[in-house]
């Protein structure tokens, strides 16, 4: 029997086996090796499939894994990287659009915003919107920047609200090295756009740091607060307009800021 005939052969039957009980009945390196079926046609992919795990540790992990990384396995092409991104980029939203999210809490905020984000190995700013029932109803990725910074636009932001007609948003972005320590500069911007947002009658629940590890809530440890009350004062200095939100909002405990 020839190995193109055995090759077959177990496409054959992993697709029977798909076909009858899906995904549940593969493990992670059957996973991929089905994956691999429809971008390298003839060629036993199960080798490959071992080499992408060893090198990046998990079936996720492989999804998650940058282009350029992956095309250095080898038996992986542009093709079967391409196949990979593609998936990767087609599960990201689905869950989202699948069904409602309820954030109840800055607890609740971190995790989605902790998953959004995992595994970029380059800075990436994200907008959450959020409804008066606290349902997500969109995020977009808005600016991606370098391995450690990156540059969001305030109108960018501004004018997505206003294009989803949302009042209401979580700001998130990720630091690849770990750390989700605040920046001065991520303290500056989150003031400039809270002053922003106000004055485009948006709310400003939270700015969400995270890492694959970790992920740090401003509105949580009390920062946003502080952000607030400083952005409040220079627009009243500015404009001399009283928000008529500030008191309010100022005294919010954090899981009320959700509400």
């Amino acid at each position: 029997m020839s190995g193109d005939n055995i090759h077959s052969g177990h496409r054959s039957r992993m697709k029977e086996t798909f076909l009858k009980s899906g995904m549940s009945a593969f493990s992670e390196i059957e996973k991929l090796e089905f994956l691999l079926f429809f971008a390298i046609p003839q060629k036993d992919v199960n080798p490959i499939s071992h080499a992408l795990i060893n090198e990046f540790g998990s079936f996720d992990q492989v999804l998650s894994a940058p282009y350029e990384s992956l095309c250095k396995v080898k038996g992986i092409g542009e093709h079967a990287a391409q196949l990979i991104k593609t998936v990767y980029e087609l599960l990201e939203g689905y869950g989202t659009q699948k069904q409602k999210v309820v954030i109840s809490g800055s607890s609740a905020a971190k995790v989605y915003a902790q998953r959004m984000l995992l595994g970029k190995r380059e800075e990436h700013f994200a907008c959450i919107c959020i409804n008066a029932k606290n349902e997500i109803t969109g995020h977009k990725i808005l600016a991606k920047g370098s391995a450690h910074s990156v540059a969001a636009n305030i109108r960018s932001i501004t004018d997505y609200c206003i294009s989803t007609k949302c009042e209401r948003i979580i700001i998130v972005h990720n630091h690849p090295d770990g750390d989700t320590t605040p920046s001065d500069q991520d303290i500056s911007f989150t003031r400039a756009l809270v002053c922003s947002c106000y004055l485009n009658e948006i709310q400003v629940l939270d700015h969400i740091i995270t890492s694959d590890t970790d992920a740090y809530s401003m509105e949580e440890h009390q920062l946003l607060k502080l952000i607030r009350t400083s952005a409040y004062k220079a627009i009243y200095k500015e404009y001399n307009i009283k928000p008529s939100l500030s008191q309010n909002v100022l005294n919010y405990t954090i899981d009320k800021i959700y509400e």
